[in-house]
């Protein structure tokens, strides 16, 4: 078995491999589903090893260093625990890692126990658009304040063939991929004022959202999303000289005293998904600065339960 593997064989290992690829980094690939597994080798290099991660470590001489779980969010705790099981050294799992808090703890425990380091994959920290925009920040002396916007385009989730798990939890599923981004940029939240109203047909949460707060870097932030109206992720940042926004996140714009409107400074057209390259060359480093550790995402589903209560 090669020292990077990739679990899983859908559309995002897919892209993953796109990236292996590119760098001329040379990877294997587990999968469980014969069709995924089709799909996969249609569209890469790579045959993918059949039947599943546990049989797959089972039968191999040489245990990976670097395992990237990039599988459905149901099936992300299990195979986290079969990686411990194995104590690969360097575990990369796809957002959110798991859907409770209590799965996340065991992670830490066990890692802890068994030398193994665990992230969870949001490439969005990783996008050239944010890294631009965090050399602004330092450039004006710090950010002042933040506004984001976590809507959903509720017309295509109800399309998903998603469980109802999921789609009861998409906040933590799906739309934290711009929740932890912003609270990345402007710091984690120390006060936090939520409030929700109305509900939504195909779960068990609640339509739209507002709150505000400050973070533990004196960051004023503000939010609001309405999945019944239109809408889309978005990140605004002022600083004392300049507002800067995502919107869409892969591309930065700034308006200053002297613009009337927002100038684009990059927008991201690459081939590859963007951010996923910056994020796998700094795991494969083991620069895991950026990266999302455990303790932060538990931070983050904590917030992210309030954010989602009905209130």
């Amino acid at each position: 078995m090669n020292k990077i593997t990739i679990v899983g064989a859908g559309k995002m290992a897919i892209e993953y491999a796109k990236v292996f690829e590119s760098l001329q980094i040379d990877y294997s690939v587990i999968g469980n589903s014969e069709r995924s597994a089709r799909i996969f080798e249609k569209n890469t290099t790579k045959k993918v090893v059949r039947g599943g991660l546990k049989k797959a470590l089972k039968n191999t001489n040489e245990l990976p260093n670097y395992l990237i779980i990039a599988v459905q969010v149901e099936k992300l705790y299990e195979l986290v625990n079969v990686a411990l099981d194995f104590k690969i050294p360097y575990i990369l799992v796809e957002k959110p890692g798991a859907l409770e808090i209590n799965h996340l703890e065991s992670y830490k425990i066990r890692a802890q126990k068994n030398k193994c380091s665990i992230y969870i994959a949001y490439n969005r920290r990783f996008y050239d658009s944010v890294l631009l925009l965090q050399d602004y920040i330092v450039k004006d002396d710090g950010l002042t304040n933040l506004v984001f916007d976590f809507t959903e385009f509720t017309q295509k989730i109800d399309q998903l063939t998603k469980s109802q798990i999921v789609l009861d939890n998409w906040i933590i599923s799906n739309s934290s991929h711009v929740i932890d981004l912003a609270f990345y940029i402007a710091g984690s939240p120390v006060k936090l004022q939520c409030n929700t109203s109305s509900n939504q047909e195909w779960n068990n949460m609640p339509a739209i959202f507002s709150g505000s707060g400050i973070t533990d870097n004196d960051v004023l932030f503000s939010y609001s999303s309405n999945w019944k109206s239109v809408g889309n992720w978005k990140i605004e940042v002022t600083t004392k000289k300049s507002k800067y926004l995502l919107n869409p996140l892969e591309d930065l714009k700034r308006k200053t005293f002297i613009d009337r409107e927002y100038i684009t400074l990059f927008s991201d057209d690459g081939a590859l998904k963007p951010g996923l390259s910056n994020m796998v060359k700094s795991f494969l480093k083991n620069d895991f600065s950026k990266f999302c550790s455990i303790d932060e995402q538990i931070e983050n589903l904590k917030i992210m339960n309030m954010i989602k209560k009905l209130h």
